[in-house]
């Protein structure tokens, strides 16, 4: 298939029109760059013009690409689903029709070639900025209108399939939410005066934290020549993740400690923002400083159901109570206080039960997101094809 080298300045134009009175031309919605999410060419939400008043008077109309010039690295771009007026930080593009298939052009506008040359071309330190006129030397090896026809339901088709799976993982999150809140939410305390005891259920048990959790240290004498793996509790309940490998002798904070598969880490500095889970196999043998409390599960208690469990709201309000600091970026875990904290602990058999089926229900959400990086990888082979 014969292509041909075309300029983005080629294959759309930036219409530069403006409204000083919105309402009054008709355009009662407004979109600032809050209202565009990153890597995303759909238009979710929107501003009121007649509740917000803003000040912006560039139009925009049903069709046209709202391309994010401030912070391009955010990736902002999308197809306008209606009429209205948008920020001065948002481009507005419109097809050349002749040139570019209009299903294609959304695509083009989004691929790793345009952000990567509005990242490259932008300027301001704080804010950076990208403009038209550099935007407009991307160049693309496009085929004839037919060529683009079919690239462009190839694409649409990979779209459509990425959010049907979206979808799913959407709609598996919720389930998790609920299965978590309906086995383990009320296994906590709700206030200070609430007593366990008095709403246990028949065949479990209220303990404190330090009766079913055990604190763990395995001092690691580093040796300079020596590599060792060192790890982060995300936040957000995000688990445990590999960081870099470093020599022993580049380990600023020589107390370091070893960790193994099965540990439950706290980031003592993150665990009010969820930094905290259970070490992975994959990750057994690499070291910590002594910002981390290591612990491992008492008889009674199924780790893998505790790291479900600390994810209700009311556990995780334990980690934030037992902190200390004024300010949220520096509070300090309490580790013994917390351990003094009382739950209701279902018996072991329900607790491996629960964390199997929200196991079950995760590790889809994990296998729907790697089919959502296989579709995207499709769909940037083809437009570097």
């Amino acid at each position: 298939m014969n292509k041909q080298v075309i300029k983005l300045k080629d294959i759309c134009r930036e219409p530069k029109l403006t409204s000083s009175d919105p309402l009054k031309d008709g355009y009662d919605k407004y979109i600032g760059l809050e209202h565009i999410d990153s890597n995303s060419l759909t238009l979710s939400r929107w501003g009121s013009v007649a509740q917000d008043k803003p000040s912006f008077t560039r139009v925009f109309k049903k069709g046209h690409i709202l391309f994010g010039k401030r912070r391009p690295y955010l990736r902002k771009a999308a197809i306008a689903s209606f009429d209205g007026v948008c920020s001065g930080d948002i481009i507005v593009l419109e097809a050349n029709e002749s040139v570019v298939d209009p299903e294609l052009f959304p695509f083009l506008i989004h691929s790793n070639k345009v952000w990567s040359h509005a990242i490259k071309t932008s300027s301001g330190s704080l804010s950076p900025r990208t403009k038209f006129k550099d935007l407009g030397q991307v160049e693309f090896s496009l085929p004839d209108l037919v060529g683009q026809r079919m690239l462009a339901d190839d694409l649409l088709n990979i779209q459509r399939n990425r959010t049907s799976v979206e979808q799913q993982v959407e709609a598996t999150y919720q389930l998790i939410s609920s299965l978590l809140q309906k086995t383990c939410g009320s296994l906590g305390k709700y206030s200070p005066t609430d007593n366990l005891d008095e709403r246990c259920p028949k065949g479990s048990l209220v303990v404190r934290l330090k009766d079913v959790l055990v604190k763990v240290s395995r001092p690691v004498k580093l040796s300079d020549d020596s590599e060792y793996g060192t790890v982060v509790a995300r936040r957000a309940f995000g688990g445990v993740e590999a960081r870099e490998v470093i020599l022993g002798k580049n380990i600023k904070v020589k107390s370091q400690f070893e960790i193994k598969e099965g540990d439950f880490l706290i980031s003592k500095r993150q665990i009010v923002h969820g930094g905290c889970g259970v070490v992975p196999k994959s990750l057994s043998g690499s070291v910590v400083s002594n910002e981390y409390d290591v612990f491992n599960a008492k008889d009674g208690l199924d780790m893998s159901f505790f790291s479900w469990l600390v994810k209700t709201p009311r556990l995780r309000n334990y980690f934030f109570i037992n902190s200390v600091g004024i300010h949220i970026e520096k509070m300090l875990f309490k580790t013994d206080n917390w351990l003094n904290m009382s739950v209701i602990l279902p018996p072991i058999t329900i607790q491996k039960t629960i964390a199997k089926s929200l196991n079950e229900l995760d590790s889809f959400s994990r296998l729907q997101f790697g089919k959502i990086d296989h579709l995207e990888e499709i769909k940037t082979y083809l437009l570097s094809e």
